[in-house]
């Protein structure tokens, strides 16, 4: 039971999430195309692309405590979960 709900909880902060444009930080990047690549039009609907991102966490020890007091049947906040708000500020803290 607490698995489902903290995965529905996790998806959920991930889906409302907002970037941060001040803590992203570029790993990897290049110059110019190579020199092999030439523009033939757009991929293929089923092509595979292999894409990296990173996101900035926040307060992940009070977000999972939150968790866990919706989740808790002894819990005076069982069942009372975050709005979209709540995740954001938690996520962005």
């Amino acid at each position: 039971m607490f698995s489902s709900a903290f995965l529905v909880a996790c998806l959920a902060a991930v889906a409302y999430g907002t970037p941060m444009a001040r803590n992203m930080q570029v790993h990897e990047t290049r110059q110019s195309i190579p020199s092999a690549f030439k523009l033939v039009g757009p991929a293929a609907p089923d092509t595979m692309l292999d894409l990296r991102i990173a996101l900035v966490q926040g307060d992940m020890a009070g977000l999972e405590k939150a968790l866990m007091d919706v989740s808790d049947p002894a819990s005076p906040l069982k069942g009372q979960f975050l709005s979209k708000e709540q995740v954001t500020v938690s996520i962005s803290a």
